[in-house]
């Protein structure tokens, strides 16, 4: 998969550059939404936790570390973390640390704001990948 940021918003494109999903954020980065197929997600953050929910339903409330930059999953085992490489910048990993998802810039060298994706794991969901 393909990430682009295009006109204030991410959007992610499958294999064969359609569009899969949309990320929209507000010029404060502390609500927006997330478009997946035909699903529309809601977030919004509040200092250290955002919260990603469905019709006000929340899914998932993610805790930012500030100090380690890692993020973690507080319903489910899971944390996005860095990866120390030149291959591979951030990833979502499961408690036993074994890659679900990773997310590089295109261009190692400059960014483009075009982003490469991989879902490592078939369990992933279309909203984590």
């Amino acid at each position: 998969m393909i990430a682009k940021l295009e006109d204030k918003r991410t959007t992610i494109y499958n294999e064969q550059n359609a569009p899969m999903g949309t990320i929209k954020t507000g010029s404060d980065y502390k609500r927006g939404e997330i478009v997946s197929g035909k699903e529309n997600y809601q977030f919004s953050r509040n200092n250290r936790i955002t919260t990603v929910s469905d019709n006000e339903k929340v899914i998932y409330s993610l805790k930012a570390n500030w100090f380690s930059g890692n993020i973690e999953f507080l319903e489910v085992e899971r944390r996005i973390t860095g990866v120390f490489g030149i291959k591979w910048g951030t990833q979502m990993v499961d408690n036993q640390n074994n890659s679900l998802v990773k997310i590089r810039n295109k261009n190692q060298f400059i960014d483009e704001h075009t982003y490469v994706i991989e879902t490592c794991h078939k369990n992933v969901t279309n909203l984590e990948s």
